[in-house]
């Protein structure tokens, strides 16, 4: 269903033979995303944080796992693809409508109701045979958002959102 826009209510409306890019967004990632959680920062200091070195004192620390701030996980689906472009050497890198693509950067797809910021981190973590997250969480990568790119249809609504992330590496 096309989507149109009416300027006196302020609302969009279907008309028959378009497609709704949200509705069509939504089944892709139903038929081919996985569960991740969105690691959203509150502005609120761990009580292990130290002002004047701007750090979090304890070194595993329960509330802010080292990053200072206490912080909120939302379990979501997401659609991820390598940021790598064949035609891309190992070192280089390459423009995207999102934004510079290379060998360590991956592309998430969010619904439009998300929101990314870009001081969220997405944890992927172990998934049991139904695609569900195995407790107690297992966290298996970590990628820190460097990028968001909203979507939109011609009068501006947002539709879906790219992020460019790069893994963090953690543990040795």
């Amino acid at each position: 269903m096309s989507m149109t826009w009416d300027s006196f209510s302020a609302q969009f409306e279907s008309q028959e033979g378009g497609i709704d890019l949200r509705e069509e967004f939504a089944t892709i990632l139903t038929d081919h995303g996985y569960n991740i959680f969105l690691r959203r920062r509150l502005d609120q200091f761990c009580p292990y944080y130290d002002f004047s070195s701007k750090q979090c004192d304890k070194r595993m620390c329960e509330y802010c796992n080292g990053s200072g701030y206490i912080y909120m996980d939302y379990k979501l689906k997401t659609y991820r693809k390598l940021g790598f472009n064949l035609e891309a050497g190992p070192d280089r890198e390459l423009w995207s409508p999102v934004g510079l693509l290379g060998p360590h950067r991956n592309v998430f797809y969010f619904e439009f109701d998300v929101k990314p910021l870009l001081t969220d981190r997405i944890l992927e973590v172990t998934l049991n045979n139904a695609g569900e997250p195995v407790l107690a969480y297992n966290i298996e990568k970590v990628f820190d958002v460097t990028s968001v790119h909203a979507y939109r249809e011609k009068k501006g609504r947002i539709e879906y959102y790219a992020v460019i992330a790069d893994e963090i590496v953690t543990g040795v």
